[in-house]
């Protein structure tokens, strides 16, 4: 019979040869490209999805207090300065709400704007999986893509409110209990993995045109989430205590909201590559939906002359 800690060897040969099969998979689709387009895009939707998700969930709890709890969460991981560049753009964009239509038509806009960031990262894994759409699928299905990336946006947002909730917890456990500051970062930290877990999972699954099985999107999330969460870590030390801002001046705030994207992005396409691998390897490929299709890149080498 074989032991736990021959499966555990078997299973880490094969995480190592799925992890090394999808960075070179990942490499020959340009990542950099992809990570830096998804970053610029993202850096004008942030706000839009911050405003998005204040009035989505303004009707149900405290908006200011729910606002003030994702710009906190920004300030941790990107700094003071680049969360007050943030704060500004939403205050400018709140003061142009002057008549009720020019408020109905600003937030038609932000839909539009947030939505569309989801749709280019639907896209790329798109390509990252080798799916493309049927020509011509009809504006139902457009409208549909939107309401899926409203919804993903929405998740996201209950999400956060989990994790404001559960953060709220600990630390009225840790005055009532005096628990070391050490274990609080822990938990935050082991809170973060797990509600990214849970997003990355939904997203791999619906965002893109494939559905991989639930199995493959819940380990391959698992695994974008670690490397989110190290990144994450390491980032939030290197670029908070940089002195980018020095350089670029007030610019720099800005700069450092988009490489943070950028690296998010780079982890979150290599785990849309990471799942592709793992299906295709494990005999489970992603099916497509009913308006899409697999392709294939076939390198054609012309004779010489």
């Amino acid at each position: 019979m074989e032991s736990k800690r021959k499966r555990f060897m078997r299973h880490l040969k094969h995480f190592t040869l799925f992890a090394k099969l999808a960075f070179e998979n990942f490499k020959k689709n340009d990542p950099l490209r992809l990570a830096a387009s998804t970053a610029f895009f993202a850096t004008f939707a942030l706000p839009a999805i911050i405003i998005v998700l204040l009035q989505l969930f303004g009707m149900f709890f405290n908006r200011r207090e729910f606002g003030q709890n994702i710009l906190e969460k920004l300030s941790e991981n990107l700094g003071t300065v680049s969360a007050d560049e943030i704060r500004s753009i939403l205050r400018n964009i709140y003061a142009m709400s002057e008549t009720w239509y020019i408020t109905v038509l600003g937030f038609i806009f932000l839909l539009f704007v947030s939505t569309t960031l989801f749709v280019i990262i639907r896209n790329t894994i798109n390509q990252l999986w080798s799916i493309r759409v049927k020509e011509h699928p009809g504006f139902k299905f457009h409208i549909r893509q939107r309401a899926k990336s409203l919804g993903i946006i929405s998740l996201g947002g209950f999400l956060l409110f989990i994790v404001f909730l559960l953060e709220g917890i600990r630390i009225y456990l840790e005055k009532e209990f005096g628990y070391l500051p050490i274990l609080g970062n822990f938990l935050n930290e082991l809170i973060f993995l797990t509600v990214a877990t849970t997003w990355f999972s939904i997203a791999f699954r619906f965002i893109a045109d494939g559905r991989p099985y639930w199995r493959i999107s819940f380990l391959g999330s698992t695994f974008t989430a670690i490397l989110f969460t190290v990144g994450k870590i390491i980032l939030k030390t290197a670029l908070i205590n940089s002195n980018i801002n020095e350089i670029y001046g007030t610019s720099g705030a800005i700069l450092l909201v988009m490489l943070y994207i950028f690296y998010s992005s780079f982890i979150f396409y290599y785990g849309a590559c990471f799942i592709q691998t793992m299906s295709e390897e494990l005999k489970l490929p992603i099916k497509t939906t009913r308006m899409a299709y697999k392709f294939r890149l076939e390198e054609i080498k012309g004779l010489a002359p």
